[in-house]
């Protein structure tokens, strides 16, 4: 106990339990003052003027020609689609993190999970809400996403294309109805920072594209409303910081999310002490993530493709930010943002969609609906993808996209994946370490991902949900639900089954990459893992991938297997094939033609449905082809599985 006092990280996070209980508890005294510091502040700060001044950093500085501008970044189909998705807004038609389209009615409430319909209190202070209490089902992610206001984007961008005002006015009712229902540090939607913060870019995004509107409009009182509740919420997110303090190296993408927060609200009250602060806390925090957050071979900590893409447009809108108020960040930041779009280059399948290597969430820091959700193309300046221009757009404006680094191509052994290329398909492995506490991580060393032409046929299958459904959630990340070899059972690493640990994984796999080559001719890699040695000591697990024209060939070998034990081999397809099995094979009908999987004979076959998630909260189902033996002879350790194509 008295090693914890003296840790100044502990003792930090006693401080800030200890402050968040007395603001909990203090009858709203501490709002209060926050409303008379405001008033303060206030005083010598016009709301309006704060809004006009930050115009002149708009990303895309000052434009006339909005439809021209819109034109020139996007196709015709992508606008119609725009509009349609604008027109969802103004309706309050929504469709987020699988809760299928949901009309809100005119007046939203801003704390309902839309894909559940449970309702939270508003008047509950927002450290009373405990996600693991909640009933089965319901997600606290829901009202967090609505209230991220991810929509503005598409009212703003549909306003430039329309030159219709009914946008703007929504965007003004839409921000009002959100301060009213959402009192100061009452209710969920002030209870993760890192939506707060989220919420705070995406008002500031909007205010820009809206620039134009603003500029000729007289109704004060609206944005002395909205600059208060963005003085409130950088009040909220300086003292919730989601990480261990100044002296702990522990921080995520939450603490990012904070930080980018802090730079458009620091900008925006640049003018102000406490704007000063948060600027300068951001930049240099940014700065510092950026190097810690991200490997030297440009892939997230977290290991998760999804992860790596809001981690990516985090730290782009950042620099765009900085860059445009003319304090910028360092020449290592820029090389790291281009090592990241490197890595986005290298995992995006010749279908255009990315790999599910760990979690997804389907999180994104602004977004206008337009395009597959997997589709990350965007990131590297590719203009293949749908809505890319526009997207590309709104994280950058008129500024350079950042170089695509010199990176590597296929092999990023920091980050535990590795994609090798032929003429006719694409492999995508994973075999490296787990992030530091595996909150992100499944169990899935040595599984792969196979696409042959432009058809998926191994795929990984998701994340489902978090915490509104734990069974689905270890069910997804489990080794069962990978396309890896695994023995009696048993998981590769330890995690607990109960709620509150659904962000957290055991490394127990200790993965090593033997052999790893890609040439023209063939890509070959050989890892091993020791995930099973909890289990059993010394027991090993050998998997060798050779990729060569027309053909895969997978061997998989162990050390110290015993008679009798039960070797299971779950092969997961991508929904919507056509599957025949045949005497130690099978034929899968894609859209390129037929590939054919072979295996060694005596082994049991089975076709099962499965679950597979897409994208965050939702679930089609698929074939999962499950291959089975019994270990009868100690000295046969080796198994060969072919597929042709």
């Amino acid at each position: 106990m008295l090693r914890k006092l003296f840790n100044p990280a502990f003792r930090y996070r006693v401080w800030r339990k200890v402050t968040k209980t007395l603001r909990a508890n203090a009858r709203r005294v501490d709002v209060r003052w926050e409303k008379y510091r405001w008033k303060q502040v206030r005083k010598h700060t016009d709301g309006k003027k704060l809004i006009d001044d930050f115009s002149k950093y708009s990303f895309w500085g000052k434009i006339d020609d909005r439809i021209g501008t819109l034109q020139s970044i996007s196709t015709e189909d992508e606008r119609s689609e725009l509009l349609l998705k604008a027109e969802n807004a103004l309706q309050h038609v929504f469709d987020l993190l699988g809760s299928g389209e949901k009309e809100l009615g005119r007046e939203i409430n801003w704390h309902q999970d839309l894909a559940s319909g449970h309702h939270w209190k508003s008047e509950l202070h927002y450290t009373q809400y405990k996600w693991w209490q909640l009933p089965k089902g319901v997600d606290i992610k829901g009202p967090w996403e609505l209230s991220r206001c991810m929509h503005f984007a598409a009212l703003g961008l549909a306003d430039w294309l329309t030159g219709d005002e009914k946008y703007y006015r929504s965007f003004k009712e839409d921000v009002l109805s959100w301060i009213k229902g959402n009192t100061f540090e009452r209710g969920v939607n002030w209870s993760c920072p890192m939506d707060v913060a989220l919420r705070a870019v995406n008002w500031i995004n909007a205010s820009q594209l809206f620039a134009h509107r603003i500029e000729n409009d007289s109704d004060e009182g609206f944005y002395d409303q909205l600059t208060e509740s963005l003085w409130l919420h950088g009040r909220h997110i300086y003292r919730n910081l989601e990480w261990a303090g100044p002296v702990s190296r522990k921080a995520g993408n939450h603490f990012l999310a904070n930080l980018l927060g802090l730079l458009a609200l620091g900008q925006l009250f640049s003018s102000r002490k406490e704007g000063k602060l948060w600027w300068a806390f951001a930049k240099k925090h940014l700065e510092d993530q950026v190097t810690r957050q991200v490997n030297p071979d440009g892939t997230n900590f977290e290991t998760s493709t999804s992860y790596h893409r809001l981690v990516l447009e985090m730290f782009i809108w950042a620099d765009s930010l900085a860059t445009k108020a003319g304090d910028p960040f360092s020449e290592g930041y820029a090389q790291r943002l281009s090592l990241m779009i490197a890595f986005v280059k290298a995992y995006s399948g010749p279908d255009g969609q990315s790999p599910q290597f760990g979690d997804n969430d389907s999180g994104r820091v602004i977004w206008t609906g337009l395009g597959n959700n997997s589709d990350h193309r965007y990131l590297t300046s590719a203009d293949s993808s749908f809505g890319a221009g526009i997207h590309r757009f709104l994280l950058r404006g008129t500024l350079k996209w950042p170089d695509c680094g010199d990176g590597p191509s296929g092999g990023f052994v920091d980050g535990g994946l590795y994609f090798l290329r032929s003429r006719e398909a694409f492999l995508g492995i994973r075999a490296g370490a787990l992030s530091s506490t595996g909150g992100h991580s499944h169990c899935d060393q040595l599984s792969f991902v196979l696409i042959v032409g432009t058809s998926p046929v191994f795929v990984d299958r998701g994340t489902g949900t978090y915490t509104s459904d734990p069974e689905i959630r270890n069910l997804l990340r489990s080794t069962a639900y990978h396309s890896t070899p695994r023995v009696n059972g048993w998981e590769q690493n330890n995690f607990s089954s109960a709620r509150m640990s659904v962000f957290a994984m055991n490394d127990d796999t200790s993965t090593r990459v033997l052999e790893f080559k890609d040439t023209q001719d063939e890509g070959v890699l050989v890892a091993e893992h020791s995930g099973y040695q909890s289990q059993r000591q010394d027991l090993l697990c050998k998997r060798a991938f050779r990729l060569a024209q027309g053909r895969l060939a997978i061997e998989d070998s162990f050390s110290k297997l015993e008679v009798g034990d039960f070797l299971e081999w779950n092969f997961h397809l991508a929904p919507g094939l056509k599957l025949e099995l045949l005497d130690a094979g099978c034929k899968i009908q894609s859209d390129q033609g037929e590939v054919l999987m072979t295996w060694p004979k005596g082994m049991k076959a089975i076709l099962e449905t499965c679950k597979h998630s897409p994208e965050y909260g939702h679930l089609v189902s698929a074939e999962c082809l499950s291959l089975s033996e019994a270990v009868e002879d100690v000295g046969s350790d080796t198994y060969g599985f072919e597929i042709t194509y």
